[in-house]
């Protein structure tokens, strides 16, 4: 197993990846493609989204994205910055196995070699376990708004 950081030559690859994971989450697909190339080709060019992918045979069957926030700084957090974790997602043949958690480990990596001590995250109830076992937490004080 491979595992590297994703460049902007694989922004194609990661948007598959990503609606596949959506789709397995249960969202109804729909045209979102411009909106996702155009997202992930400027966040890895300017380095606030860093993707890890992991390979098997030459094959991509893994990812999980570090998305970076700047946030105003606060006591808890001096830098201010904060780590979303996002795409993680495990090809179903080769789940169970340990990839995301590694995947997660190597995000953890990278957001404190950044100064980015905090994380967050929205979870399916398919990877709530991976994240409880990574050392993620639920959070009491967030609230979220659609309109």
């Amino acid at each position: 197993m491979i595992y590297r950081i994703a460049g902007e030559k694989d922004v194609e690859l990661i948007c598959e990846l990503r609606k596949q994971q959506l789709i397995d989450e249960g969202s109804i697909p729909r045209d979102i493609d411009a909106q996702q190339h155009a997202f992930f080709r400027q966040r890895i060019k300017d380095g606030t989204c860093i993707e890890w992918l992991a390979e098997e045979n030459g094959k991509v069957i893994a990812s999980a994205a570090l998305i970076f926030y700047q946030f105003p700084p606060c006591y808890e957090n001096p830098s201010g910055l904060r780590g979303y974790v996002a795409n993680v997602y495990t090809a179903p043949e080769y789940r169970n196995q340990g990839i995301s958690s590694k995947l997660l480990e190597l995000i953890k990596q990278t957001a404190a070699e950044h100064d980015c001590h905090e994380l967050m995250l929205s979870t399916s109830e398919m990877g709530r376990n991976v994240y409880l076992r990574a050392g993620f937490h639920t959070a009491d004080y967030w609230m979220e708004m659609e309109f």
